[in-house]
């Protein structure tokens, strides 16, 4: 009897088998690699004994490939993963375990989990605002634009928010088949001061218009209440429970009391508590301080303020310390989770990709920085990436 199993014959294992296997994998990426054997490998899988998984990291990547590369926290290593489904797509943002996907060459959004590979349609979004001179050049190296005089010019995938300038939130958990009713996504269009929001399976964007002062920079929601933050650093409160054909309308606006233009993230930690941090990207990458900074820019990495949003008259806090949370950061994404929730996350630590060794060369760099004053630790470093790779991006998993 031949002792070698033909790559055939691994398919044909008996079922039962196959599920008495993946029932004793617990790490995320045996679970992927497992699904990714064939077709009824993929269909014995099942997420029963799975640990619940500290974030990953989505190294850089080209588009126009299947490979993705993650690092993982609690492997302390970088495992390589084929997505067939993120072909020809960009990761706009990540929550709950999803990615937002963007099709850099038509322009359509989808929910996208990369371990169950279920994929959920978004509405149309030919009517938004994007850089229409721009198109994906034969070859799916770039995107070529061409000015009004007919003159082209190149530009890098990396620089796809300026042909879709689109920021997308995902405040709400999606489901196992992220339409379950309750799931709203949102999208933020460069200049719009609209609120532009969906369900999983609607068949339009619902808009809110000229309900904000800016664009939306960041949000979260609990228990019906959704909480904007916008680039004028004003915060609001949205009813989204009320009756669908009342439009919400804001509850109540508080001006943050913040000099710096950093990037922000809103988390909701209680029913009257909301959370925001404060990243000043020019400390993560090194850079010196400018002459014309603002006065209230003290030089701090991060900063924490928190707000009992049912109060009568609010108003924002410093605090030294997040609790037992931990932030996860890069150029893009800034947002907070309990570390109750990942086995393996440090509490009251930010974990934060940034550049180093100046803007045209040296290294990438993972660290965990500790806020009590302790230092940091180098978690991952790596040479620089092409200058048209995409950025890396924080992601959690969900396989409920």
């Amino acid at each position: 009897m031949n002792s070698t199993v033909g790559t055939s014959g691994w398919s044909r294992l008996p079922h039962d088998l196959l599920r008495l296997v993946a029932e004793k994998l617990v790490r995320i990426s045996d679970y992927i690699r497992f699904r990714s054997v064939c077709k009824s490998w993929r269909s014995a899988a099942t997420p029963a004994n799975l640990r619940p998984q500290p974030p990953l990291l989505m190294l850089p990547y080209h588009p126009f490939t299947h490979a993705r590369s993650f690092f993982s926290l609690s492997t302390g290593k970088v495992h390589a993963l084929s997505l067939a489904e993120s072909y020809g797509k960009i990761v706009l943002n990540s929550a709950h375990g999803w990615l937002v996907t963007l099709d850099i060459t038509t322009g359509a959004l989808c929910l996208l989990n990369p371990i169950t590979g279920v994929q959920i349609d978004l509405p149309p979004t030919a009517d938004f605002y994007r850089l229409r001179a721009a198109h994906v050049s034969p070859d799916l190296r770039n995107y070529e634009v061409t000015d009004h005089k007919g003159r082209r010019d190149k530009l890098g995938f990396n620089m796809s928010f300026v042909v879709y300038p689109w920021e997308v939130f995902l405040p709400t958990k999606p489901g196992s088949t992220g339409n379950e009713e309750g799931c709203l996504v949102f999208i933020s269009i460069l200049h719009s001061r609209d609120v532009i929001y969906c369900t999983p399976g609607d068949k339009e964007w619902t808009t809110l218009e000229d309900v904000l002062a800016a664009r939306a920079w960041s949000m979260a929601h609990r228990e019906g209440r959704l909480y904007v933050l916008d680039g004028h650093r004003n915060l609001y409160m949205f009813d989204m429970a009320a009756a669908p054909s009342r439009p919400p309308a804001p509850l109540l606006t508080v001006t943050v009391p913040l000099g710096l233009a950093p990037l922000f993230s809103l988390a909701c930690t209680t029913n009257r508590e909301l959370l925001l941090v404060v990243c000043n990207p020019r400390c993560a990458h090194g850079d010196e301080p400018h002459e014309d900074d603002d006065d209230d820019d003290d030089g701090e990495l991060f900063q924490a303020f928190r707000v009992d949003v049912r109060g009568d008259s609010p108003e924002w806090s410093k605090v030294e310390s997040v609790g037992e949370r931990a932030v996860f950061w890069t150029e893009r994404q800034c947002w907070v989770v309990d570390v109750g929730d990942f086995h393996g996350c440090r509490e009251d630590c930010v974990y934060l990709w940034g550049a180093r060794g100046g803007r045209r060369g040296g290294v990438h760099r993972i660290e965990a920085f500790r806020r009590d004053g302790s230092g940091s630790e180098v978690l991952l470093e790596w040479e620089r990436s092409p200058s048209d790779a995409m950025r890396p991006l924080w992601i959690t998993t969900n396989l409920g």
